[in-house]
């Protein structure tokens, strides 16, 4: 049951006394553990790590590392998790438009960004330095991790600006070029801007262009009519089911898969097919490498990094584990609520230690 949904800024969700699962963990118990779950909408991150501080709130999702450390330093009874994010980071090259429809210019846009300086100084070392292809370098053996990159491949993701620069002066561009990238208002604009300093030392000029997430799905994901890149689309990394990132691109599109940068690839189209009709999980494995090698030689977008998403909850709440997914409010509603909430509860007898009630 959801109640204030219309009013955005909370969700009540209430216990079903006629449920009938059991906690998994302990079969002897009845799910779920709490009578009421509510969700509180806070946009300002200021009032909601105030409300955590003062133990208003038992957990509160989707913040940064900065804040989560400064909140320990207050509350160092507080519990931090970190997981990483489901995809990675990119920026979205239009693949069937100059310069981009040039692979060195795309070599030379990857080489300019530096990813462990990256991870260490914007991420503060919370992030793998390590650039990704279209499956999750967490998914092991379903794709092909970034350790198992050919040595050649890995020196076209390493930072090195002069050769950024001769792959351009190789492409036509010697005196680079001017471009721009659409983004959503919600999307990580400081990094963004890290981005275009790492493109100007190359003398690719990249101008930034904010929109509302709602016009800019409508340009980027259904209209395709952005004028260069694009940021935050979600290209590479999947963690999903590893047979479907082999439909990113394909230039049938449709329902087949979402091809935003406008790939038109036969090469890359025939993976889905081969994957499919593989007769073994050995074989699929082996598909899913061949792909994986495939995408990340051909560099479509410009891999950055993979975040880590912070969570700080309080003692008192138990079952939590640092499961993804469970506090932030994605679409309409959280992705795993009816998984993992039920599986949760407060101990009170911990909450009154502490001295609240």
């Amino acid at each position: 049951m959801l109640s204030d949904f219309q009013s955005g800024t909370s969700a009540t969700l209430v216990r079903n006394p006629d449920y009938w699962g059991t906690d998994e963990r302990y079969p002897q118990n009845k799910l779920p553990y709490v009578d009421t779950l509510k969700y509180l909408i806070m946009p300002d991150d200021a009032t909601a790590l105030a409300a955590f501080r003062s133990g208003k709130i038992d957990a509160i999702d989707g913040i940064s590392y900065t804040s989560s450390q400064q909140v320990l330093k207050s509350n160092p009874q507080a519990l931090l998790a970190s997981t990483p994010q489901s995809l990675a980071l990119t920026v979205d090259l239009r693949n069937d438009v100059k310069p981009f429809n040039d692979i060195n210019v795309r070599k030379a846009l990857q080489m300019a960004i530096n990813l462990p300086e990256l991870a260490q100084n914007y991420y503060f070392g919370t992030s793998d330095p390590w650039p990704s292809s279209a499956i999750s370098n967490y998914m092991g053996d379903w794709g092909l991790p970034y350790n198992q990159w050919p040595q050649d491949l890995k020196n076209e993701y390493a930072y090195n600006v002069p050769a950024a620069k001769q792959l351009l002066t190789d492409a036509g561009y010697p005196n680079g070029f001017d471009t721009d990238v659409v983004a959503p208002t919600t999307s990580d604009l400081a990094l963004l801007q890290a981005v275009q300093n790492y493109f100007a030392a190359i003398n690719v000029r990249m101008s930034i262009k904010t929109m509302d997430l709602g016009s800019w799905a409508a340009a980027v994901r259904a209209n395709h009519t952005e004028d260069q890149m694009a940021f935050n689309t979600g290209e590479l990394g999947g963690s999903a089911e590893p047979i479907e990132a082999t439909t990113m691109f394909m230039s049938t599109s449709g329902s087949a898969g979402a091809n935003y940068i406008v790939v038109k690839d036969p090469s890359y189209d025939a993976f889905y097919a081969k994957a499919v009709a593989a007769g073994s999980v050995t074989e699929v494995k082996q598909i899913l490498k061949d792909f994986c090698l495939y995408v990340a030689q051909q560099h479509y977008v410009v891999s950055l990094l993979v975040p880590k998403n912070f969570t700080l909850y309080q003692p008192w709440l138990k079952g939590y584990n640092g499961q993804l997914g469970v506090f932030s409010w994605w679409s309409n509603s959280p992705p795993f609520v009816s998984l993992y909430e039920a599986r949760f509860w407060i101990d009170k007898n911990v909450k009154t230690s502490m001295g609240y009630q």
